[in-house]
Parts: structure tokens; sequence; C-alpha cells
């Protein structure tokens, strides 16, 4: 008998334009429960459009998407945020919290109005916190540290919502080696316990050794996708970015590696 298999994001051909500008054409992929997503492209190819799309951040002019099968438009938005969890670019942050405060903001779907944080919020906050090695800014103020231990710290808010969904907009951008590893491992991790993580990433080579499927977009529309040894390959990245690679195969569990020679026509 053939499997069937369970997606936790339908998107059906959506189409998103920003005045006479279309920046999504037509898009439409499926998300599979307990996969590791990377989307790639240049910039401006739609990549966080894409995702603030599935975010429930922009609205597509045409098509929809689905969480578990239902319409992600006509969801309330406390409906939504125990299903779907969002990291975006951009940690900055207008008041002076503490990071556990920051952090608990996750909690949000939870907690009815007028309550306050329960013990229960409390634990699950540093847990999430100890997996994104936050646990020791607890008591800092958030505009107090550093960029990347900024984007971590909302990565442990991304966590305590407890979603099966996980949507990442370049989560490792600001991070020194060492935490953009922990944080791809975390992700991998996340993705084996059953979550699908959807994630915006520039970087070829970490796409391709931490996710188990790669959607590669161009000018608003998918060129392809599919594991990363059928993606980053010598044909689809000359087509994508312009630019001659030299691929090596078998690294890394069988991945592609990705070595950049020169513009295309150089």
């Amino acid at each position: 008998m053939r499997q069937v298999k369970e997606y936790s994001i339908e998107v059906r051909n959506i189409e998103v334009s920003f005045g006479d500008f279309n920046v999504l054409k037509g898009v439409s992929l499926e998300i599979e429960k307990g996969q590791f997503y990377g989307i790639l492209g240049p910039n401006g190819s739609g990549k966080t459009t894409l995702l603030k799309s599935m975010a429930k951040a922009l609205r597509p002019q045409s098509g929809a998407i689905f969480v578990d099968g239902e319409d992600i438009g006509r969801m309330r938005a406390r409906e939504f945020s125990k299903k779907v969890a969002c990291l975006y670019q951009s940690t900055a942050i207008t008041y002076d919290y503490p990071v556990m405060d920051v952090v608990l903001m996750g909690r949000y779907p939870y907690i009815k109005r007028f309550q306050t944080e329960s013990v229960k919020d409390r634990e699950i906050a540093k847990k999430a916190m100890i997996a994104s090695n936050v646990w020791h800014l607890k008591d800092r103020r958030i505009n107090e540290i550093s960029g990347g231990e900024r984007q971590r710290v909302f990565i442990a808010r991304a966590l305590v919502q407890e979603t099966d969904i996980v949507l990442l907009d370049e989560p490792i951008s600001h991070l020194d080696i060492q935490h953009q590893i922990e944080i791809l491992e975390l992700a991998g991790k996340m993705a084996k316990e059953g979550k699908s993580i959807v994630a915006v990433l520039h970087d070829l080579n970490f796409a391709s050794m931490y996710c188990d499927h790669l959607i590669m977009l161009k000018d608003g529309a998918i060129v392809a996708q599919g594991e990363p040894q059928k993606v980053l390959t010598e044909e689809i990245v000359k087509k994508v970015y312009g630019v001659k690679p030299f691929i090596i195969d078998g690294m890394n569990g069988n991945r592609p590696y990705v070595l950049p020679l020169k513009k295309q026509g150089a």
C-alpha cells in the first residue's frame, strides 16, 4: 500500500504583488510534517515574501495557503499562533524588556486575558532558552545584548509557542559560525521530533548540509525543489545565481558542496 504523505502547509498558486511589481508568481508547494525545508534564491527572488505569506503576515492577491487543511485566511490570530511560530529577520524591539520576559511573549496564545504566566510557562521558557543557549542571559535587558544573542532569544521565543510548524527568516544571520551550527542543528532536531521547519537561508552549503528539502526561487517563481542533490546542481545554480559553480559530491552524508567559480559569461 502506498504511504500517504501528511502535509502541514499547502501553498496553492499564490500571487503576491506590491503595486505593479509581481513578487510571487503562481507559487505552489507542499510542506511535509517532520521535514526541514530551506528556501533559497538571490536577493529579490521572493524568499521572505513567501515565508511571510505562510506566516499570515502578508495576504496574497490570489491563491490560498492551508495549515493542517484549514485556510489560514479564515483563522483567528490566536488559533493560528498555536499552530505556527515565526521568526522574522529583524530582531529590533522598542521596549527594553528583560530577556526572560521577551521569551515569555511567545506563550501569549495560551494565556487568557488578565492572566499572568504560570510555573509551567516559565518551565517551557527555560527549556527553550537552554536549547537556544540563552538561559544565562535571562536577567539581562534585551537591548543590552549583542545582535547574535538577540537572534537566539527570538528563536527561543518561537520555540515556547510549542507549535508543530516553525518558520524562520534568515535565522543564522548575525551569528558566528559556532552559533549558526547550533541553530541549524536545533532546527534539524525539531524536524526529527516531528515539527515542520521552513527557513529562508542564504548559505547554499549550510542548506545542503542541514535541510531535507530545498526550494529554489528566482524572480518570484520556483525553479527547482527537492532533495539537496536534485536542487544544487551546476545547471540550476548557474541559472539562478548567474555564476558557474564547482559541485563536490559525496560530502556530509552525500550532500553536494558548492564552490562558485565565476560569473556566467565571464
